[in-house]
């Protein structure tokens, strides 16, 4: 009986190979196969269900797409998995996407691991952020004498350009390859725009709003505010320059980027098979920027402008790597891995020497370049970090996806904003030095989190509420632009060719 079962599918695939369906009739004849197999062993007295890895995959598939696994129906378990990939991926810091962990379904003779995809949470991106957000807060608390403040800043800053190019360039490929119209375009700038808003601004303007409550004192002890019996909301909720108070200044950077992403990715779009041609002079910047530009904070725009530029190019770079890796069936051997090992340890011991030092490399942190005043240009050590992560997880990732550190980074942006008034707060300086250590990680972690769930994460959703609402307007257009066919499944195919011949 199995014979003839399987006699007639391979009849079935030679019928459809010819009828030019060789991929699809595949995947078909493959899933029904294995799972002839996999009932067929179940079937049998005294031994147990096979634990394959293709079985595992197919039953995993299935309970993804919330089917049953019914051999029925084998087509509708690969539409599904096909239209895994068509998933629209979620902003930056969104919570409720997937997580996806470097650690999860290894094998120790496997060397191609499946990269994370921009549809799914990074967790150790997460922990990264968590990691920023709290050595912040170590340096405006003083527990040190090094300045890693400015370094913090500037991993966020990276992360920020490597996540949201990271994302409109998958969102804008679709686009392209689609042909849409400036309308359909339209729509997909709205919700760009319209989730960067609701993600930064509704926290920033209740925090700003919250000062006046303070006398001018408290407003000058908690956020340095100069002239605090001045302070002008209006002000301050437009970002003039003069009123971006304490932690208040990395946000016009911030946004101001935000508008700068669509135009360099669609450059990189546009550009095709040159899309490397730009990165050169950009690099150039990034380097030169590096060596002989002051950073530091209260301070516009420009000369942060090379920090996010890093961030993009990162994304840029690994999108292109993995898309090359997926096209050529790429396998990581052992010195593919080396050599990402050691590019990446090289920029991890520079970063550490440039943070405390010169604590591996002295001659790093003693350039004989001629430095400017300011803080270290760490981008480009956090961008490699990020890529070798990326494209072959390891113990970098590992590490930073520990719960605390990933937790610190889903509440971070709570974090920034409010440490302050926690470590500048009367009743904390008081205390003595284990007291104060315990009162401020523990009341900066509880305000932070209460602040997520009432402000940030009730934003987030009117953002996936908006979000959807666009997706329904674009989805009509689309069908207004061009009328939908009718979609004929793999099955009725198969059918159809069977009775035809």
């Amino acid at each position: 009986m199995e014979r003839c079962r399987h006699q007639d599918l391979r009849v079935a695939y030679d019928i459809l190979s010819i009828a030019g369906g060789h991929s699809e009739t595949y995947s078909l004849v493959n899933t029904t196969t294995s799972r002839l197999h996999a009932s067929r062993a179940s079937f049998a007295p005294g031994v147990s269900k096979p634990t394959s890895p293709a079985h595992a995959h197919t039953v995993a598939d299935a309970e993804y797409a919330g089917d049953d696994a019914s051999p029925k129906d084998d087509s509708q378990l690969i539409r599904r998995r096909a239209s895994d990939s068509e998933i629209e991926p979620p902003t930056e810091d969104s919570s409720d996407s997937p997580r996806t962990s470097s650690s999860v379904n290894k094998k120790s003779d496997v060397q191609k691991p499946a990269p994370p995809s921009a549809g799914s949470k990074i967790l150790f991106l997460d922990g990264l952020r968590g990691l920023a957000a709290m050595m912040v807060v170590v340096q405006h608390v003083g527990y040190i004498g090094i300045p890693i403040g400015q370094p913090a800043v500037d991993t966020f800053f990276v992360l920020s350009a490597f996540l949201l190019t990271m994302i409109f360039e998958k969102k804008a490929r679709t686009l392209l390859n689609e042909k849409v119209s400036y309308k359909r375009w339209g729509w997909a700038l709205l919700d760009y725009f319209a989730r960067r808003f609701l993600r930064v601004y509704p926290l920033f303007a209740i925090v700003a709003t919250y000062l006046l409550v303070y006398s001018p004192p408290q407003k000058e002890k908690l956020f340095f505010v100069h002239h605090p019996e001045n302070y002008n909301l209006w002000k301050v909720l437009t970002f003039k320059f003069e009123y971006r108070y304490h932690v208040f200044w990395t946000l016009p950077l911030e946004i101001a980027y935000y508008f700068l992403i669509p135009v360099f990715v669609m450059m990189v779009l546009l550009l095709k098979k040159f899309w490397i041609v730009p990165m050169l002079p950009l690099g150039y910047l990034v380097a030169y920027s590096g060596f002989y530009w002051s950073r530091g904070d209260h301070m516009p725009l420009k000369p942060h402008l090379p920090t996010f530029i890093c961030g993009s190019m990162a994304a840029i770079v690994y999108v292109k790597a993995d898309q090359w890796n997926t096209k050529r069936q790429f396998v990581f051997r052992w010195y593919h891995w080396l050599v990402l090992r050691v590019v990446e340890m090289s920029s991890l011991a520079i970063l550490f020497s440039v943070l405390f030092g010169g604590l591996v490399f002295s001659w790093v942190f003693e350039n004989p370049i001629p430095q400017t005043s300011g803080g270290h240009f760490v981008s480009a050590n956090v961008s490699l970090i990020i890529v070798c992560e990326m494209l072959l997880p390891g113990v970098v990732s590992s590490l930073l996806e520990w719960c605390l550190l990933w937790y610190a980074g889903k509440i971070s942006f709570s974090m920034y904003l409010l440490h302050s008034f926690v470590i500048y707060s009367d009743w904390v300086r008081r205390q003595g030095y284990y007291n104060k250590f315990f009162a401020v990680w523990g009341l900066t972690f509880l305000l932070s989190m209460v602040s997520y769930h009432l402000v940030e994460y009730p934003s987030q959703w009117v953002a996936g509420r908006l979000g959807q609402w666009i997706k329904k307007k674009d989805a009509i257009e689309r069908e207004r632009v061009a009328p939908a066919l009718p979609v004929m499944s793999r099955r009725s195919r198969l059918s159809c060719s069977l009775k035809s011949t």
